[in-house]
Formats: structure tokens, sequence, C-alpha cells
């Protein structure tokens, strides 16, 4: 009788010990969650990377201060925060190895903001975290911020673009991205190579557009005696481009070349605009006049020029055509040759 009891109790024991584990571990132990959402894709180099926000996490990280001045001088976002310092993450693709790439960062709402290499390396107009007073280019750290100290995740998040420094200078707000999740090397197009007198440079389309303009009218008349082409056009005159490079003298002649391998060349008395005119209405013959020899990018009321982006033009206020030859299309390199 005692034996009975005895297993009685055992078995009772057993079974409460067993469902008081049960009740712990279903109730009061949760296994460690596997974090397999990916919040970031890092594209470049011909690699594509992405990331979990705890893989994000494990990367070297950067604290420092920040915040925003945006366009009507109102300072928000001040704060201490934490993430993982731009350069950091691209050297997961094989670094940005030079100027000739921009970084396009995407957000979860499709916004889109670029930035040069030297935005990615610091270098940025800053402003006093107190007054918003303009302290000119400071070099900060351009980061992926995940956290603000002491408070939690970042809003906005849970990745956002920053720039810190243990100064907390501010930045301009439109540096600031929010939802962050791309974040892209892109390389940029090389719109025109100029070469002359020893140098060879290199211009994006934005970067020939920056240079002053001249505005005027052109058109062609070709061989059989067929007038095209005309209107107003807008591009950068040919002389003040090879400024660029020092110039051009007698000694030279100027070379065009398209994008299809087709040349064209050019002494130095027709880039100095000199060259055959006619009429614009009828073709007739009206002898030389000055013109400007000028490297199109926009016809005016239109948008850009066809056979574009760039196309060598003859303009004036007048409006006379000159030779169809003359307008070379596709232009991608102006080079000067010792002649």
């Amino acid at each position: 009788m005692k034996k009975s009891i005895i297993l009685a109790t055992a078995i009772s024991v057993l079974v409460l010990t067993g469902t008081a584990l049960g009740i712990y571990f279903g109730v009061f132990y949760t296994p460690g969650e596997v974090d397999n959402d990916v919040v970031l894709t890092l594209i470049g180099n011909e690699n594509t990377e992405t990331y979990t926000l705890t893989e994000i996490k494990t990367f070297d990280n950067y604290t420092g201060y920040g915040g925003t001045k945006n366009a009507v001088g109102t300072i928000g976002n001040y704060n201490q925060y934490v993430g993982v310092p731009i350069l950091s993450l691209l050297d997961d693709i094989g670094g940005m190895t030079g100027e000739d790439y921009y970084l396009r960062v995407t957000a979860s709402d499709n916004y889109i903001q670029d930035y040069t290499y030297s935005m990615i390396n610091g270098n940025v107009t800053t402003y006093d975290n107190q007054t918003g007073v303009d302290l000119g280019y400071n070099i900060l750290n351009m980061v992926l911020i995940y956290e603000i100290v002491g408070e939690g995740p970042v809003t906005d998040g849970p990745l956002r673009i920053a720039y810190l420094s243990p100064e907390g200078y501010l930045t301009d707000s439109n540096l600031w991205v929010k939802l962050v999740v791309k974040i892209e090397l892109i390389p940029i197009s090389i719109a025109l190579t100029l070469i002359g007198n020893g140098n060879t440079k290199t211009y994006t389309l934005d970067e020939i557009l920056a240079f002053e303009n001249y505005t005027g009218y052109g058109g062609t008349k070709n061989s059989i005696g067929n007038i095209a082409n005309y209107n107003q056009y807008v591009g950068v005159p040919i002389l003040s481009l090879l400024d660029d490079i020092g110039g051009m003298t007698t000694d030279y002649i100027l070379r065009a070349t398209a994008s299809d391998d087709y040349t064209q060349d050019y002494t130095y008395s027709m880039v100095n605009g000199n060259v055959t005119t006619y009429d614009n209405q009828t073709g007739v013959d009206l002898g030389y006049n000055v013109l400007n020899m000028v490297l199109i990018y926009e016809i005016v009321g239109e948008g850009p020029v066809t056979d574009g982006p760039l196309r060598i033009a003859f303009l004036s206020p007048v409006g006379y055509l000159t030779d169809s030859n003359l307008w070379a299309k596709l232009v991608v390199k102006l080079e000067l040759i010792l002649v």
C-alpha cells in the first residue's frame, strides 16, 4: 500500500514538473527570432549585395552629432546618432574608385537623391547648430544611421542618410534621406572629350550645360540646295570650350568626331565663324559672313537637339544657312590637330 502511494506521488510530481517546464518554455521562453528581412540593397562595381538590419549593425559603426537646416532656415533632427559610414558600406562592393562615379540613394517611396564624390567624402556646407549661421564647407561623415543614442531606432527608418561629426554641425535637409532601401554607384556618362595643347578634359552633359551659352538662329543647305534644320538653338561657343584647354592658333585644325566615328575637320578661320552663308528663305549665296560656331544641345521651345545630345552648328542673330556638312551630329570628341 505504501509502495503504491509512493509510486503515485512520484508520477504526480513528474507530471507537475513536466507541466511546469512546458509552461515555462512555452510561455516565458521565446527562441531567438531570425532576421530575414532585407532592408538595404547595395549596387556597384558589377556587384549587388543585400542586407538585413541585423547585418547592417555588424559593420563597424560611427557615433556623432548632426541635424538639418531647411530652405527657409528651420533647424530640425538634431541628435546624437549611430550608423554605418557610407564609405565602409561601399568597401563591401569594391569601394568608390574615383570621381567618375556618383551615388544614388533611393527611398521606399521612390524618392531619389544623388551625391557627388566630394559629398560622399563628407565635403558639404555646414551650419551652426544653434543659430543656423553658414559656416562654409567642413568635412563630415556621411552615415547610414539606424539609432538615436538613448532613444532607439531612428524615425523615418529603419535606415536614413545623415551627416555627422563630433561638433554636431547642421547640413542641408535635402541631404538627409529617410526610408532608405537602395544605394547605387552609377558611372558618370561622359558626353564630350576635349583634346589639345597637351591637355585632355572630359565633360558630362551637365558640365557642358554649365558653360556660358549662346542663343542664335541657323540652318543648313545641302549640295542639291535643300534647306533644313532651321531653328533657334542654344549651345556653347566652340571658342569658349577651346579656352578651357588653352585656346586655338592658326597652327591647328579642329577635328570633330561623332559617336559613329564620322569626322569633320575645321580650319582656324572656320572655327572663328568665317564661313559661306545662304539666305534662310531662298538659299541664295550671301558670301562669307562671320557667325558663331556652337556646340548646340537645345532647340529653343522644343527641347534637346535631334542627332545629339551635342551637335556642331553655325548660328547668328540673323539666322543664315550654312553648308550642311559643317553641322556635325552626335559629337563626342573635339581635338586640336597640328597642321
